[in-house]
Parts: structure tokens; C-alpha cells; sequence
């Protein structure tokens, strides 16, 4: 995709993947998270000034950045809350900064 390395996504792309995980793109024009309740999957229009969420079908209630969040990671994992089926959710390993730092000694130490 062009412009994403100058965006800083490459070099994510690059940790996740040299320390054994996974990097998973959610379609945010589909999915939308921040107009998403993470709790019942109700969407609504809501603009930038907008900074709680307020779930006027479910009441549920919290902060837009991190109910946008948690739409991301049920998306990611493949478990929106708008989905019929029931199965469990997929474990996803996703390697961490400090996986990837430590790989990175390995790589050091054996190259020296």
C-alpha cells in the first residue's frame, strides 16, 4: 500500500513479524470504529468533538478512543459483535516490542 511506510506502519509490520506474529489490518471504512458500540455492534454517526460513547440502543457507556478499541480487536480477532455465528473466538499470538527487542540481541549476539 503506498504511504504507509512514510506513516510508520512498516516498521510495526517489521517488529511483529521478526518476533513470530501476526499483523492484522482492520478495514476501518467497514467497520468503523468509532461510530461502533462495542457492546451490541450499533452503529451511529457521531463527530469529532464527540469524545464519550454513548450507546443510545444499549446505554452502554465509555471512553470513544477506547470503545473504538475494542471494536478493532473483536474485528481482528474475527468476532464483531454483528456476526450469527456463536463458535469461540481464535486465540491471536501477536509478538510484542519486547519480543522483538530481545530478538534483535539474538541477532546481534550471533552476528558478533
Amino acid at each position: 500500500m503506498p504511504g504507509l511506510k512514510s506513516q510508520g506502519f512498516q516498521p510495526s509490520l517489521y517488529k511483529v513479524t521478526s518476533a513470530g506474529g501476526f499483523y492484522i489490518e482492520v478495514p476501518t471504512l467497514k467497520v468503523k470504529p468509532s461510530q461502533t458500540c462495542p457492546n451490541c455492534g450499533h452503529q451511529k454517526k457521531k463527530t469529532l468533538a464527540l469524545r464519550e460513547h454513548h450507546c443510545e440502543k444499549c446505554g452502554y457507556q465509555c471512553d470513544r478512543d477506547v470503545a473504538a478499541a475494542m471494536v478493532m480487536l473483536m474485528a481482528a480477532r474475527g468476532m464483531e459483535r454483528t456476526s450469527t455465528d456463536d463458535d469461540e473466538p481464535a486465540s491471536i499470538y501477536c509478538g510484542s516490542f519486547k519480543q522483538a527487542a530481545q530478538m534483535k540481541r539474538r541477532k546481534r549476539v550471533a552476528q558478533s
